[in-house]
């Protein structure tokens, strides 16, 4: 990987640029992983609205005393939350992105949410990125049945919000996770907080599973409410894009008008439309 794939491009004039917001949920054993995200955000300022997740004060100030948090925005747990049941059910980073999303749906039009294990590349861009993403509504998979309990999961805790629309058929068996950059609309993500009756924290809590992804949830929320599409790609991946090592896929998917904006940090084929890099910790 080349030291230009971080670096934007210095005329910012020619762009009317916005900013999009990224959150990432924190906990202190990723901090080496932190500590590089925090690099690669200084060279990204001027596109993004950085948040990060904590789970209470303690948690801030230790990771405040270690890292340079300036520019960073902080969003930290209330606490009044069930934490001991969220710790058992290892829902951790779900929670903690719906309770940001909340929190930062009125500050730019589009939000991401990443991992700490991630890198960010040249996100000059990352408004239209998301932008086209939204009004395209399609999001990218493949046949894999091995995570079939992940899609269900993830499918049927609307079922507790939304038992009259939770009926029409949508295909479980397509894994589209880490697929694509992990992007919301804002105005379609305060419809689907408020149908969850996400102010009701513990509710959510209870009813949120390890296997529920929060990406996943709100996609087949989208599926049911918002016209998106969950495409199969018949590539025979038996997974998502995010496993696939072949090159000549992403040639494949280029030539039916399919971009794809992020990849597994080690694999193949890195060029300038990368805007991010996840998995660092693999």
């Amino acid at each position: 990987m080349n030291k230009k794939d971080y670096l934007p491009e210095k005329n910012l004039n020619k762009f009317n640029q916005k900013k999009v917001n990224i959150i990432v949920p924190f906990h202190i054993p990723k901090i080496v992983f932190l500590h590089k995200l925090l690099k690669s955000f200084e060279l990204n300022k001027p596109y993004v609205d950085l948040y990060l997740v904590f789970t209470n004060q303690k948690e801030y100030y230790f990771t405040k005393k270690k890292l340079n948090l300036k520019g960073v925005k902080i969003i930290i747990l209330p606490s009044n939350i069930n934490k001991s049941l969220l710790n058992k059910k290892n829902i951790y980073p779900s929670f903690k992105k719906f309770y940001a999303l909340d929190k930062v749906i009125k500050n730019n039009q589009y939000s991401i949410c990443i991992d700490t294990e991630s890198i960010l590349l040249n996100l000059r861009d990352i408004f239209n990125v998301c932008k086209n993403f939204c009004n395209k509504k399609e999001v990218y998979g493949d046949i894999c049945y091995n995570t079939i309990s992940i899609n269900r999961d993830s499918f049927n805790f609307l079922k507790y919000f939304m038992p009259k629309e939770i009926e029409k058929e949508i295909d479980l068996g397509i894994y589209f996770w880490f697929s694509e950059i992990p992007i919301y609309d804002n105005k379609i993500t305060r419809k689907f907080l408020d149908i969850i009756q996400f102010n009701n924290y513990n509710n959510i809590i209870e009813k949120l599973s390890w296997n529920a992804f929060e990406y996943n949830i709100y996609m087949y929320y989208c599926c049911l409410k918002e016209n998106y599409k969950i495409i199969n790609l018949n590539l025979n991946l038996n997974w998502s894009l995010e496993c696939n090592k072949d090159e000549h896929i992403f040639d494949k998917l280029e030539e039916r008008n399919i971009i794809l904006n992020w990849r597994f940090w080690k694999y193949p084929k890195l060029n300038r439309r990368i805007k991010i890099l996840y998995h660092l910790d693999r």
